[in-house]
């Protein structure tokens, strides 16, 4: 949508814009609301999981490991440590598909 053919006095044309903006920005922040009660509704059915580490530092208590999520249903992403990987894989996300 443009505004520039507006046939507006000028002092009018920046409430415009600002009702403009707050409404899109309203609608974003309800749409937001509505993702994450989505997301944390989701069963994660189509869930991957991928082992990802940094490791190979000279100081190896630098090394780090954990474990990327991906819910394709839902979108969400999120990071675990490795150090629960077992439980996470085969107790509270058994469905989940390991990538490579």
């Amino acid at each position: 949508m443009s505004f520039l053919h507006l046939e507006v006095p000028v002092n009018n044309t920046s409430l415009i814009f600002k009702a403009k903006n707050k409404a899109i920005q309203d609608n974003i922040q309800e749409l937001f609301q509505e993702l994450i009660k989505i997301t944390n509704e989701c069963p994660y059915l189509d869930l991957t999981y991928k082992y990802n580490g940094s490791s190979g530092n000279w100081d190896k208590s630098d090394d780090q490991y954990w474990i990327d999520w991906k819910c394709h249903d839902c979108s969400k992403s999120w990071t675990t440590s490795q150090d629960y990987s077992w439980d996470l894989t085969t107790k509270v996300y058994p469905q989940a598909r390991r990538i490579f």
